[in-house]
């Protein structure tokens, strides 16, 4: 950020105000990320209630019903995961480029490495949504903050930012599914 504004100033092109603006939104995401993880997450647990052996003065045998803790947002994590790739490899494909024919825009190698970081961190937190399933919403979240923020340095050739939000939005609307009744009654016996 500090660069971007020398940029800026010194020279007076627009560079700089798109790596202070970067540098912006890659600090107000720490930030956001750093406040939501200190929030605790109610993680959902199997109790005798839930697995059918309620006691006699629950009045609603129906009102917290058992949910599968092995299921797991693939197609959100999937989609997010990709989306990472995608980004890693247009940051790199933009600076090879860049070595073969002049730029389009903007310092290629800046670019390049924000869309390899973005990606980076896009991969990193669709994987966290796949092994952390009760902090989907959480992830989901960070997923689509991440993707909005990449818009700066091109969105990784545009098809990394629309499968992060689409990603992201399947992240934060994934409910976790019912137990099957055959493993409920294999888990109450």
């Amino acid at each position: 950020m500090a660069l971007g504004a020398y940029a800026w100033l010194g020279n007076g092109n627009l560079y700089g105000i798109g790596a202070i603006l970067t540098g912006a939104w890659y600090l107000v995401m720490c930030l956001w990320v750093i406040a939501r993880s200190r929030h605790k997450v109610s993680r959902p647990s199997a109790s005798p209630s839930q697995i059918g052996l309620l006691p006699e003065s629950d009045p609603n045998p129906f009102a917290n019903p058992p949910v599968d803790l092995t299921a797991r947002p693939m197609g959100a994590s999937l989609l997010s995961a990709s989306a990472g790739l995608v980004q890693i490899a247009a940051g790199y494909l933009y600076v090879a480029r860049w070595a073969l024919l002049p730029p389009l825009f903007g310092p290629p190698l800046a670019y390049g490495s924000w869309n390899a970081a973005w990606g980076t961190i896009l991969f990193f937190f669709g994987l966290r949504m796949f092994t952390d399933p009760p902090d989907h919403r959480f992830w989901g979240e960070a997923i689509l903050l991440v993707s909005f923020m990449s818009i700066t340095t091109g969105g990784g050739m545009v098809v990394g930012l629309v499968l992060g939000v689409i990603g992201g939005y399947l992240g934060v609307k994934w409910k976790q599914p019912l137990m099957p009744l055959n493993r409920l009654l294999e888990d109450a016996s």
